[in-house]
């Protein structure tokens, strides 16, 4: 084994379709990884004990609430303070923020989002940088998840924002700007249209085919909380040309609007 490659250590089941982008993160860094693959916290600490290996990071699918106990969780951490750990959590367990808090909520992140908060520790690990621990607080885990989004040649793309929340908003219009996009804050046709579908995505669907086709140049770019598979489903038939998760990083979104602005 190469000496330089970063060990990590994958508890739960991975296989599992809702873990998709989880094993797709990892599949891409494989050459630079030495992949061990067990089922619970018990078989990890019998691995570590036993001095099989030492883990950099400990990626972690979890499928349903309770299915890795707090007591496990603090063994966990306990016996690899040095490790870096997430947990990729399913769709089952999207409420466990708020009935329970079984892991700290700077390790936790959706499975449907983990794929950039993985690159983002593996790069931290490699440039021998700190990623957010276990007491980081939720800015900080933010943060660390949208890093600035570099320049790029994007040419004339010109995108509109639709998003009732100004804040929010006014983060999508700085990446973008940043990113070298041409920000219009009028109603007027733009090459790619932003469309925040939240709170009520039932409620935003019929809005979102009016202004599709009031602007039928202009490609969609949504964007919804969490955008489970029926949601993606139900928004790619309404003419969308992609969805993205409001967890997903800065480089996604800039990403999906350059994309939608080649075919529009």
């Amino acid at each position: 084994m190469d000496a330089d490659q970063l060990s990590v250590l994958v508890l739960g089941n991975i296989e599992r379709t809702e873990m998709r982008r989880v094993a797709e993160a990892l599949v891409a860094d494989s050459p630079d990884l030495r992949i061990v693959r067990l089922e619970g916290i018990d078989a990890a600490t019998e691995h570590v004990r036993q001095g099989r290996s030492f883990p950099d990071l400990v990626v972690v699918c979890q499928s349903w609430p309770d299915e890795f106990p707090r007591p496990q969780v603090d063994q966990l951490l306990g016996l690899l303070p040095l490790a870096h750990c997430i947990c990729c959590f399913g769709a089952w367990c999207e409420g466990d923020g708020r009935s329970r808090e079984t892991w700290p909520i700077a390790l936790r992140t959706s499975a449907r989002c983990a794929q950039s908060r993985i690159h983002n520790l593996l790069s931290a690990l490699r440039n021998n940088t700190t990623p957010p621990g276990f007491t980081a607080s939720r800015d900080e885990a933010f943060e660390f998840d949208r890093p600035p989004v570099a320049p790029v040649q994007v040419g004339d793309v010109s995108v509109h924002v639709v998003c009732q929340d100004r804040p929010l908003r006014n983060l999508w219009e700085d990446v973008l700007a940043q990113a070298g996009c041409h920000v219009d804050s009028s109603d007027e046709t733009q090459d790619v249209i932003v469309y925040d579908v939240d709170p009520r995505l039932e409620s935003s669907t019929q809005p979102l085919r009016d202004l599709i086709a009031r602007n039928p140049e202009s490609r969609v770019v949504a964007l919804a909380g969490l955008a489970h598979p029926k949601d993606v489903d139900l928004l790619v038939r309404c003419g969308v040309s992609s969805v993205l998760t409001k967890l997903d990083s800065n480089q996604a979104l800039v990403d999906a609007v350059l994309s939608a602005s080649t075919h529009s």
